[in-house]
């Protein structure tokens, strides 16, 4: 879970896709492309491949 102050620095977006990111298991790969699908923003693959990148949740 990511603390509230964490939580303040992010977008709604890069909340939802941490949210999604966390429930794919471990050993499991998926693409960026699959992931902004289904956050339900098909076209978003490539603003999903940088929320990662904050990495305020280690």
């Amino acid at each position: 879970m990511l603390k509230k102050s964490s939580r303040r620095l992010m977008t709604l977006f890069c909340q939802k896709i941490y949210k999604l990111v966390k429930t794919i298991p471990a050993g499991e790969t998926l693409s960026y492309k699959k992931v902004a699908q289904l956050a339900g923003r098909p076209k978003a693959w490539r603003a999903v491949g940088n929320v990662p990148n904050k990495n305020i949740d280690p």
